[in-house]
């Protein structure tokens, strides 16, 4: 997965590259002020929205996703049937997971309020919360990189308009204005560009990772019930293999 948007990302960039190409000159898309604006006046929102830590976490946070497989309902599946036959065979006093990654450290905690005897509704609880609090996570970083998606445009149209007006206050060489106008324009290009090349992807990304991510917490959160509920490795597999049918 990771290749696939790094993959798309450079295709998506050299699509861009090739148009801007054709004809004329590359330079006419250069204008320092004009990334300056855009950039940092989409940088500049999220600090008045969003606190660094959350920014910085967020940013963090991708590179953790776009480099890793995707999640899915086999992560944890054979771990959980294990779990289901020690239970039947042992108990549940020494039942443990070892931990690895952030749905293997949920379904661990799971399993040790199990081996600890924990009522039930409580274990229910519990999980469904943690799992709530790491899917906020997961909505938090959409939400960050949503609106650097919104206003990027508008700054790039910001910069197009401090540009139409600085031209217009000077019209006495009618020649320069053609010119002028393309450079003012550029802004909105770069805004354009981030948007749909960089942000609007990374907050889809976010919410399509989370919801899979959600899927599998949710298939741990039920064998882990199903286990304490005493059910069969068998039943317990059945109930398993519906989140797996679903992937």
């Amino acid at each position: 997965m990771g290749v696939l948007s790094i993959l798309g990302l450079l295709t998506g960039v050299a699509l861009i590259v090739t148009a801007v190409m054709q004809e004329g000159d590359p330079s006419w898309f250069l204008n320092p002020m004009g990334i300056a604006i855009t950039v940092g006046g989409t940088i500049c929102s999220a600090l008045v929205t969003y606190r660094i830590r959350q920014i910085a976490s967020a940013a963090a946070r991708y590179m953790k996703i776009v480099f890793a497989a995707p999640p899915t309902c086999d992560e944890g599946y054979e771990i959980l049937l294990e779990v289901a036959k020690q239970a039947r065979r042992e108990g549940f006093v020494n039942l443990s997971v070892q931990r690895g990654g952030r749905n293997l450290d949920f379904l661990s905690a799971g399993v040790e309020l199990l081996a600890d005897g924990v009522d039930p509704d409580q274990i229910q609880y519990i999980m469904q919360t943690r799992s709530q609090i790491l899917a906020e996570e997961y909505r938090l970083s959409e939400r960050v990189f949503g609106q650097l998606a919104q206003v990027a445009p508008m700054f790039g149209l910001l910069g197009t308009v401090i540009g139409l007006i600085l031209m217009l206050n000077n019209v006495e060489n009618t020649e320069a204005i053609p010119r002028n106008m393309a450079v003012a324009l550029v802004t909105t290009f770069y805004g354009i560009a981030l948007a749909g090349l960089v942000f609007v992807p990374i907050a889809a990304k976010f919410r399509t990772h989370n919801e899979e991510d959600q899927k599998v917490r949710d298939m741990m959160t039920m064998g882990v019930l199903s286990v304490q509920a005493g059910d069969t490795t068998r039943l317990v597999k059945e109930k398993l293999d519906t989140f797996v049918a679903e992937k």
